[in-house]
């Protein structure tokens, strides 16, 4: 039975992005990379690649990758490079924000928002679920339950982030529209795309952004191989090396989403290719700032 994202876009078998001939051994080389220095890492990448053939869908193809690299010592390895994640963010988007009241939309484990917090910023989180930290545990958090309507926040908030959660929202648009409700004046998005190419990054003038070999190579997939990348590290990262993340592969492109904030009546500012910048979620990440128009 076919199976479809929120905007109409068929979602392949896991198994269909592992051992694609364009992606093999792209994904394969990148999940040796992030496995720990040891002789047996590529022989663990080829059993975790072997489940996804055996095992009847995505959640036992992550149960069964999570067993085996549980039993290798090799998934707190990569956990532990979680840290550095959420640095690398903080660096992205601190030149962005404006005002003093940041909110957190969709803020997983609150690293992000404490790190802003730390800088003197006044931050409120909320999200679907609650696994913060302990860091992040001081901050106001707010249930994402039906939308967000605090209204001491709507009032009080400069910047609205979504880090990497417009493909994880269910209903996209209907999540933009709780968003444009709660009125920021201005949004800053990071989201993991599909459908580019070296001649997008030359027309912004950021070439230089994606000058690495991994990033060169995914320009180079077709549509379909680069949508079938994100759904791979999508399900890698939210279901293996973390659990219970909600991943219906709702992906699109930079001018999709630009589309989609003008209809809300917000303008894009700036758009940065990032690339493929984080090593432990390898997939090409896109940033995009969103001003509310006059």
């Amino acid at each position: 039975m076919r199976k479809l994202n929120a905007f109409g876009h068929e979602i392949p078998p896991l198994a269909q992005c592992v051992h694609s001939e364009q992606l093999h051994r792209m994904l394969f080389r990148q999940l040796v990379s992030i496995l720990p220095e040891r002789p047996d890492a590529k022989e663990i990448a080829e059993h975790l690649f072997e489940n996804t053939l055996t095992e009847g869908n995505d959640e036992a193809c992550a149960c069964a990758a999570q067993s085996l690299l549980r039993e290798a010592s090799a998934l707190q390895h990569i956990r532990q490079g979680l840290n550095e994640r959420s640095a690398r963010i903080m660096a992205q988007i601190q030149p962005h924000l404006i005002g003093s009241g940041v909110l957190d939309y969709g803020c997983g484990d609150g690293e992000v928002g404490r790190r802003i917090s730390d800088l003197g910023y006044s931050v409120s989180l909320c999200d679907v679920m609650d696994y913060r930290t302990e860091a992040a545990r001081d901050l106001p958090w707010h249930l994402l339950a039906g939308g967000y309507q605090e209204k001491s926040d709507r009032h009080a908030m400069d910047t609205l982030l979504l880090l990497t959660v417009l493909h994880h929202c269910e209903n996209p648009d209907s999540s933009l529209l709780s968003v444009k409700s709660l009125g920021p004046k201005r949004v800053i998005s990071i989201e993991s795309v599909y459908k580019l190419t070296r001649a997008e990054t030359f027309r912004f003038r950021q070439a230089e952004t994606c000058r690495t070999a991994d990033a060169f190579e995914w320009l180079e997939l077709p549509t379909e191989g680069q949508f079938r990348y994100a759904c791979f590290w999508d399900w890698f990262y939210n279901k293996v090396v973390n659990s219970g993340v909600f991943v219906p592969y709702n992906f699109l492109w930079p001018d999709a989403w630009r589309d989609r904030f003008r209809h809300l009546g917000y303008d894009e500012a700036e758009r940065i290719y990032l690339g493929i910048d984080q090593p432990l979620a390898p997939e090409f990440h896109v940033l995009q700032v969103f001003d509310a128009a006059d």
